[in-house]
């Protein structure tokens, strides 16, 4: 289980660090349309969260069997 949480952090590291870049490059390339450019930057910020949303998703369940 452990495993699988530092593998989900170390993609969500990766994802966060590809956002970054591309959304970057994409806004000083397509910056003439820019509800083009938005839509790109709300997508990537969205696959920057999905990873640490399913680790929440995947402690969740364990996190409160540990309690009960």
């Amino acid at each position: 289980l452990f495993f699988l949480f530092a593998m989900v952090l170390t993609l969500d590291s990766v994802l966060k660090w590809w956002a970054t870049t591309a959304t970057d490059f994409n806004l000083q390339y397509i910056s003439s349309n820019s509800t083009f450019s938005y839509n790109v930057v709300t997508f990537l910020c969205f696959l920057g969260a999905l990873p640490t949303s399913l680790a929440t998703l995947c402690m969740g369940p364990t996190v409160l069997l540990k309690v009960y």
